[in-house]
C-alpha cells in the first residue's frame, strides 16, 4: 500500500494534495483565530507555514508516512478552509 496523490471530492468539500499553490489560501484560513494553540490538532502558526509544507512533503515523499490535503470548501467558491492529512501510516498493516 502506498499513498499516491489523488483528489477526493464530496458534495461540499474537495481534498486536493497539498501544494505550494495552496499556501496563501491556507495561511488565510489558519489566521482566523489562534488555532495553532489547540493541542488536539496540528495547525501551524502563520509564521511557520513554510516548515509545515516542508514537513508534509517529507512525510509523504521521503518517509511514506502519509499524504496532506488542502481542504477546499466548494460552497464558498472553492476557498481553502484548512488541511487534513493521512497520518501515522502503517503501510504493512494497511492503516492510517
Amino acid at each position: 500500500m502506498s499513498f499516491e496523490p489523488v483528489v477526493l471530492e464530496g458534495n461540499q468539500v474537495r481534498l486536493e494534495p497539498l501544494e505550494k499553490s495552496h499556501k496563501d489560501g491556507l495561511s488565510k484560513a489558519i489566521s482566523d483565530g489562534e488555532l495553532w494553540n489547540i493541542f488536539v490538532t496540528i495547525v501551524p502558526h502563520p509564521d511557520a507555514i513554510d516548515q509545515f509544507f516542508a514537513n508534509a512533503k517529507a512525510a509523504h515523499e521521503k518517509r511514506g508516512e502519509g499524504l496532506t490535503f488542502a481542504t477546499i470548501d466548494k460552497d464558498s467558491g472553492n476557498q481553502i478552509a484548512g488541511s487534513t492529512r493521512f497520518m501515522s501510516a502503517n503501510l504493512a498493516n494497511g492503516r492510517v
